[in-house]
């Protein structure tokens, strides 16, 4: 959690080339349901790291004001104003062939985070 603006620009696209890796293809949207019904956005992009053995990495992020998590286009613009930031950032190696089972793992891991943050997360108050 942070300040909106540097917390909203801080994207794995950015820190990630500064690391050695580089991006493979677009990066995608997934969206999953609390246990409340309503839907969590999040982005999804592999890197690959340019080293010795060339490992691929997946990450997933995205943004939370204190309802329902957001992977908006421009999340810079589409949380200005707000007092502060929650931001998750996740990531995990892929192994040959591992994708989908992977794909599931992380599904599951945000059903689950997303349960339980709800629980700690404070919105801002409404004026």
């Amino acid at each position: 959690v942070g300040p909106a603006g540097p917390t909203s620009v801080h994207r794995p696209e950015i820190c990630l080339s500064s690391r050695a890796y580089v991006g493979r293809g677009e990066r995608q949207r997934l969206t999953v349901r609390g246990p409340d019904g309503k839907a969590h956005r999040f982005w999804t992009a592999d890197f690959q790291s340019t080293g010795v053995g060339g490992e691929l990495l997946r990450v997933c992020y995205g943004w939370s004001t204190g309802g329902e998590w957001a992977a908006p286009d421009d999340a810079r613009f589409a949380f200005a104003g707000s007092p502060y930031l929650y931001k998750l950032q996740a990531s995990f190696v892929l192994h040959g062939g591992e994708g989908e089972e992977k794909e599931t793992s992380l599904s599951q891991f945000l059903r689950d985070f997303v349960a339980d943050a709800q629980k700690a997360i404070i919105a801002p108050p409404r004026d």
